[in-house]
């Protein structure tokens, strides 16, 4: 008898924290969810335009890249294994990777 009850709370209790974990679920992703899908966000385009050696060279194309053209590129770069890969993106809406391309090279040709 005292089996049958330990398995029965077990079994109950093992129901409330179910119940509880869906709710935190259906809870938080319903939070996140309205937060990553709204409508007024656009999502990132970026390409890598590789590493770049010097500091300077990297510096430089932050500089001259920076918020240029209707995209409004951003322009980053980092370090890595003692280079700098540089990255340029987007947030304009209803961009391609590929037009982002042609935008940047069309911008590079023009200015340099």
């Amino acid at each position: 008898m005292i089996d049958f009850i330990r398995l029965l709370l077990l079994s109950l209790l093992f129901y409330y924290l179910c119940s509880l974990e869906k709710f935190a679920n259906s809870f938080f992703s319903s939070i996140f969810t309205s937060s990553i899908n709204n409508k007024n966000k656009t999502t990132m385009k970026t390409i890598y335009l590789g590493n770049i050696s010097d500091k300077n060279q990297a510096e430089k194309l932050v500089t001259k890249l920076s918020g240029k053209t209707y995209m409004n590129f951003i322009v980053e770069y980092g370090t890595y294994a003692g280079n700098y890969p540089v990255s340029i993106s987007t947030e304009r809406p209803d961009t391609t990777v590929d037009e982002l391309k042609d935008m940047v090279l069309f911008y590079l040709a023009s200015e340099f």
